[in-house]
């Protein structure tokens, strides 16, 4: 009896294993078919992912056996074109942006009406009393008679030096002396190379050759009776007291005698002054142009 009874509980305990078994094994098949779930859900993701990142051709995913990027997307977007729908949801979102009225006029045909410009009021314009004025007196200007420049009238000097060999240093008029003050240049500097040659401006009589403090070796010309014009810091003298020279003629070459300013190693120059009566004047004024 008690044999029986022990083989009872051992076939009810293999049954019962049996059943626990089959159980473990339909879990255990649920748990793989949610991992697969899971790796797909996976590649899809990742499908989307480098969507975003090449939205231009047909992308193939790598795990997902040669399947294009365009079928992924058609198999996830899918759209309502129902126009029923379509409408409704237009007219949600312009009730969010507050354009209801605008896409109702749409929907049903009607233009809105333009709103009517209100008319501006013109301000009435108030008479003035005006006030008569006394005839102001015609004063009638003179024709004044165009003056001639100075060198057009009586005298007519061109340019001491060629004007391809020299260039203006300094001008006429104050001019601050290396000690700080100030002081007056009665002339025009024209810097050139030692040695370029220096005609006479005009024709006229050497009545100076020679050399003078401060200027250095000089030449005076005197040229009539209002006219006279000098060359100074000369390196060489070419002409003699006495001589008569005729425009354009060679008198001197230019030097640095004398007193002279230098800013470098050479300060070779022309000092031209123009004296009219004897008293020194802007030689500007009187030379032709460049």
């Amino acid at each position: 009896m008690k044999v029986r009874v022990a083989n009872i509980l051992l076939a009810l305990s293999a049954l019962l294993l049996v059943v626990l078994l089959w159980e473990c094994g339909s879990q255990y098949r649920a748990l793989g078919h949610l991992y697969e779930l899971q790796q797909e859900y996976r590649a899809y993701m990742q499908a989307l992912k480098s969507l975003s990142e090449h939205p231009e051709g047909d992308t193939i995913i790598e795990g997902l056996d040669g399947v294009s990027s365009e079928s992924i997307v058609h198999s996830f977007l899918i759209l309502n074109r129902d126009p029923l729908y379509l409408r409704q949801a237009g007219v949600l979102f312009a009730q969010g942006q507050g354009l209801s009225k605008q896409v109702a006029m749409l929907y049903d045909g009607q233009e809105p009406k333009p709103k009517k410009k209100k008319a501006r009021v013109k301000p009435k314009k108030v008479k003035r009393a005006i006030k008569k004025r006394k005839p102001s007196r015609v004063v009638v200007s003179r024709k004044r008679k165009k003056v001639k420049p100075m060198h057009l009238r009586d005298v007519n000097l061109i340019w001491p030096i060629r004007r391809s060999q020299f260039w203006l240093s300094s001008l006429f008029g104050r001019r601050r002396r290396p000690n700080g003050k100030m002081g007056f240049h009665y002339g025009i500097d024209l810097a050139a190379l030692r040695g370029v040659p220096v005609m006479a401006a005009t024709s006229g009589t050497v009545v100076q050759a020679d050399y003078v403090p401060g200027y250095g070796k000089t030449i005076l010309l005197k040229h009539n009776n209002k006219y006279k014009t000098r060359y100074a810091h000369l390196s060489r003298i070419l002409v003699r007291k006495g001589q008569r020279v005729q425009q354009g003629r060679l008198i001197g070459k230019v030097g640095d005698t004398g007193y002279v300013r230098s800013s470098g190693k050479d300060a070779s120059h022309l000092h031209f002054e123009v004296l009219v009566h004897g008293k020194h004047v802007n030689p500007l004024a009187v030379l032709g142009s460049l």
